[in-house]
């Protein structure tokens, strides 16, 4: 399969992203600021990992700056980034770089994903959780079976170790929301 290359916007003439993820810098020959000139030989360059996600330094008028590879393959074959999104990885993992596994997706889709593919934390999976699914059950259908409502978060929070806030929370679906 042939690998399709495309300039970086702002970095025409100078480096390129293919559609799998690889960036390299072209050959070119620049005039230094002090009148000498250099050549550069087109090669790869390495990326680096940052939390799982792949990054290379570019160069301009002198100056590195630190760019990632995903937001690299999006600008330069699918365009400027849509207000309110980012990209998203469809198979979760944020190393793979391929342009068909890219998207611009708002925040709240790349969270589904996430939860989508067990990458999310829920419940008891989460390491500071201070509720079991069934504590969160049987807390709902309690609430649900009183008849005094918000004076019973009190009594339910001491019984349970928690705040009333979190029972709150709990009943109204803002947290454990998966059960």
């Amino acid at each position: 399969m042939i690998q399709l290359w495309r300039d970086i916007p702002g970095f025409e003439g100078a480096y390129q992203v293919s559609d799998d993820g690889a960036v390299r810098s072209l050959a070119r020959r620049i005039v230094r600021s002090n009148g000498v000139p250099q050549t550069f030989k087109g090669r790869l360059i390495r990326s680096r990992n940052r939390g799982g996600y792949r990054m290379v330094s570019l160069a301009k008028a002198g100056v590195l700056t630190d760019h990632l590879v995903h937001r690299l393959v999006m600008l330069s074959f699918v365009g400027a980034q849509p207000e309110l999104c980012e990209v998203a990885h469809w198979n979760g993992d944020k190393a793979d770089n391929r342009l068909a596994n890219l998207r611009w997706a708002t925040r709240k889709e790349n969270a589904a994903d996430s939860a989508r593919l067990g990458q999310k934390a829920l419940g008891e999976q989460k390491g500071n959780a201070k509720l079991s699914a069934d504590k969160v059950k049987a807390i709902r259908e309690r609430y649900k079976r009183s008849s005094y409502g918000v004076s019973n978060c009190g009594e339910l929070a001491a019984e349970y170790g928690v705040t009333p806030s979190l029972i709150i929370q709990v009943v109204a679906r803002r947290i454990w929301a998966h059960i």
